[in-house]
């Protein structure tokens, strides 16, 4: 996920988006990633749990930053 350029909030990264609207249309989508323990790692979760995106295989590494682009 990155801020939004002007708005403040979380918007979903692009691979985020392509699977979140691939499972939207019924596809079995996952995402494969890597997030820290911070807040934007929270926020990544609270997204992904209002979507039919299955999220399991998103690795938690204790200690890091999740990784962010503009």
């Amino acid at each position: 996920m990155r801020a939004a350029s002007n708005e403040g909030e979380m918007q979903p990264d692009q691979s985020m988006s392509v699977a979140e609207g691939l499972a939207r249309l019924g596809v079995a989508a996952r995402l494969l990633s890597a997030v820290g323990d911070d807040a934007l790692a929270a926020m990544v979760d609270a997204h992904a749990a209002g979507t039919p995106l299955q999220t399991a295989d998103i690795r938690r590494v204790a200690g890091a930053r999740t990784a962010t682009y503009t």
